[in-house]
């Protein structure tokens, strides 16, 4: 069996997953067919390693480039330390970085279609800066803000990694701007030639919010099937649409809630108020920590 010797730790709703999608075709990379394993937060004290190296890695072919991507990692303070020990202080990192503003708003209609967030956006972000980090799984879910501080998260990877085993991938300035660029230098980066079967114009991941609908009676009379007070819950993603046929008043009441209140598009009244009460400050770190232009982020 083998272990990664390079992992995605994010950040969420910052081009994993079409980067994933092109990743995959290489023919001297290995990546587990579900992209996001979630082995060093959510089941690292459930299962032994073993059982990473046995299902995640179980395909491997001798590929050269042997990797994960699981983007919750770069937030999770526990994982910088968890990575050095269980896949070593040689393993290679990537980054995918995005204006923080628009990945938190993302992120928050990510959270939304899984009915993991049922406040407005504006709300969302005051809870999470009222309550700051939060300790339960779902606080770590629903970091909108806090996911987009990447200047601390990479300094605690800078702890345990050196810089040179790290690689930053700009959503705007790389990954839309100069793809073919931009994937040359990762691949140079993890030491794999390039392949010219990869096809770069793979499907963008991202989803618009979510519709709710609730049936109504049949026009005809007729009874009919799924009936009356049915909640149709579309979310762009067929797996996860839902039909909720006789809900309780609960979850009635929760996607009636739903509908109201959730921000369907970032305003530019929400949006260049995060970034001069949050982000400004970070995008400047950003530069410094980069040494790179990221003017395209600023308001």
């Amino acid at each position: 069996m083998v272990l990664p010797n390079f992992i995605c730790v994010g950040a969420e709703k910052a081009g994993t997953t079409p980067l994933f999608r092109i990743l995959v075709q290489h023919r001297d990379i290995f990546l587990p067919v579900q992209k996001e394993t979630h082995w060093f937060t959510r089941h690292y004290q459930m299962r032994q390693r073993v059982a990473y190296e046995a299902v995640a890695f179980a395909g491997w072919r001798g590929e050269k480039a042997v990797g994960e991507m699981t983007p919750e990692y770069m937030r999770a303070p526990a994982v910088p330390p968890r990575l050095k020990r269980d896949l070593g202080a040689g393993l290679k990192l990537i980054f995918c970085l995005r204006d923080p503003v628009k990945r938190a708003h993302s992120h928050y209609l990510q959270c939304v279609r899984l009915l993991e967030e049922a406040d407005s956006f504006p709300a969302a972000i005051r809870r999470e800066i009222r309550r700051g980090s939060g300790k339960s799984y779902l606080d770590l879910r629903r970091a909108y803000v806090g996911a987009g501080r990447y200047a601390r998260h990479i300094k605690r990877y800078l702890e345990h990694f050196p810089h040179a085993q790290m690689h930053f991938l700009l959503f705007e300035q790389d990954f839309l701007a100069d793809r073919k660029k931009a994937i040359a230098a990762l691949l140079e980066f993890l030491e794999v030639d390039p392949d010219p079967k990869i096809r770069l114009d793979v499907a963008d991941s991202s989803l618009k919010a979510p519709v709710i609908q609730v049936l109504g009676e049949a026009s005809s009379g007729r009874r009919r099937w799924p009936p009356a007070g049915t909640i149709v819950f579309r979310t762009g993603n067929p797996g996860a649409d839902r039909m909720i046929v006789n809900p309780s008043p609960e979850a009635r009441d929760y996607f009636l809630r739903l509908a109201k209140t959730m921000t369907r598009t970032l305003t530019p009244a929400v949006d260049a108020e995060l970034y001069r009460r949050v982000f400004a400050r970070e995008v400047d770190a950003m530069e410094k920590l980069l040494d790179r232009d990221l003017s395209a982020w600023r308001r």
